[in-house]
């Protein structure tokens, strides 16, 4: 069986719009999954942060208590140690060398108290930096996805009328023999 020229041009048409179409739908599906993928990934990324800043709270309570046991020992120890002395000088007279000797011991014990305070402040913001470093690294997952772009409906269409102006020229010929394209002006 043997078609004429018109029908082939015409079944040509019909397959380019076609394929143009089916094109655009599979560029279309393919942005939706996409985009799926991509609201699953920041679900994802949502839960991996609110885990993160709540281990990062765990961590800087867990730290505090530390530091507070740590300054309530020091503490503990400290009130012991000028409990001793104040003893000892009670019992051998006491004086103006024992007055100045607590008193240093005093002095002494609140720099340390004062130290451990500093250092138990050091740790916290660390723990805070570090909490700040690993949320930005999470949250970066999230720019490093990729972008979804959907088809252009005016490239579909410009691809079909593309195909439209083919099938005018070939029927052009088919119609006009002696005209070699549509695109030039007849003599």
């Amino acid at each position: 069986m043997s078609l004429d020229p018109g029908t082939l041009a015409l079944l040509s048409l019909a397959a380019s719009a076609g394929s143009a179409v089916i094109q655009y739908q599979s560029q279309a599906n393919a942005a939706d999954a996409q985009e799926q993928a991509n609201n699953i990934a920041r679900e994802q990324i949502q839960k991996e942060e609110l885990l993160a800043r709540s281990n990062a709270e765990r961590q800087r309570q867990a730290q505090r208590e530390a530091d507070t046991a740590e300054a309530n020992q020091y503490a503990l120890e400290a009130q012991r140690s000028r409990a001793a002395l104040a003893a000892m000088l009670g019992e051998f007279g006491g004086g103006n060398t024992g007055e100045r000797r607590l008193a240093t011991i005093g002095v002494q014990q609140g720099q340390d108290l004062a130290t451990i305070q500093s250092n138990a402040d050091r740790k916290q913001s660390e723990l805070s930096l570090n909490e700040n470093a690993q949320i930005t690294s999470i949250r970066n997952k999230t720019s490093a996805l990729p972008m979804v772009s959907q088809p252009s409906l005016a490239g579909t269409a410009l691809s079909i009328a593309g195909s439209g102006i083919q099938y005018a020229d070939r029927m052009n010929k088919i119609n006009n023999p002696k005209s070699t394209s549509i695109y030039r002006a007849t003599e």
